[in-house]
């Protein structure tokens, strides 16, 4: 509907005045063309967002917390399970999602558990969780800082640049390491889907395994990295 204008008008109503038919007409047509993100709560107290646009940002969980919020899962496609290494998943249910619908990791939830990417760059503003996310997805050899950029879209074939940088760049595993624990470092090997990455996963889970000092607020948010891939 277009927005009312007098050269539309027909009645014979003097110039600059306007019949009530086309008042009634004028308001219609405003009230319809103007935009309106106002949030409406239905019955139950809840917000309804079915007649206006979701939030785009979200408030931090408690106003004494220093981090940033934890991010909310969109929903979006996720690449295949492809990985060069794997581990077993961690005790005690470290960094289980809450969706799991349990409360200890068994085999079929670490074969859905997924790494999540798109909130470090906002997570990384941070100074404290920036440390500790370059020893989890480090740009170089020297973990002084993060790789904060998403994965680009269609990759076909990985490398150190575009795949694992958790394996590509962390410290390699000391001669004689228990292989129960060759999960922790890495391998100069990131060619594959980080995503799906378990030793990188695992880390998450654990917070850094105790590699770092860090604060609960901190383990919470990396521990947030980790997703589960929905059932079919």
């Amino acid at each position: 509907m277009h927005a009312w204008s007098a050269s539309a008008c027909t009645c014979t109503a003097a110039r600059g005045e306007r019949c009530a038919a086309c008042c009634r007409r004028a308001t219609a047509a405003v009230r319809h063309t103007s935009p309106s993100h106002t949030t409406h709560t239905n019955t139950h107290g809840k917000k309804d967002y079915s007649r206006s646009p979701p939030p785009t940002s979200y408030e931090p969980q408690s106003a004494s917390s220093p981090y940033p919020s934890t991010a909310p899962t969109p929903s979006r496609s996720v690449y295949p399970r492809q990985t060069g290494r794997t581990c077993t998943y961690p005790s005690n249910g470290q960094g289980l999602p809450a969706d799991a619908g349990a409360t200890e990791w068994n085999q079929e939830l670490w074969k859905r558990a997924r790494a999540r990417f798109y909130p470090i760059a906002r997570y990384a503003a941070h100074p404290v969780v920036s440390k500790a996310l370059a020893f989890c997805r480090p740009c170089d050899a020297s973990m002084t800082k993060p790789r904060t950029e998403e994965l680009g879209a269609g990759i076909s074939v990985w490398t150190n640049e575009n795949g694992c940088a958790y394996c590509a760049f962390r410290p390699r595993a000391p001669p004689n390491t228990p292989a129960d624990e060759a999960w922790k470092y890495g391998t100069g090997d990131g060619a594959h889907n980080p995503v799906t990455c378990p030793p990188y996963i695992r880390y998450l889970c654990e917070a850094g395994a105790g590699e770092f000092s860090i604060d609960d607020g901190v383990k919470a948010l990396l521990r947030s990295l980790v997703g589960l891939k929905q059932e079919a």
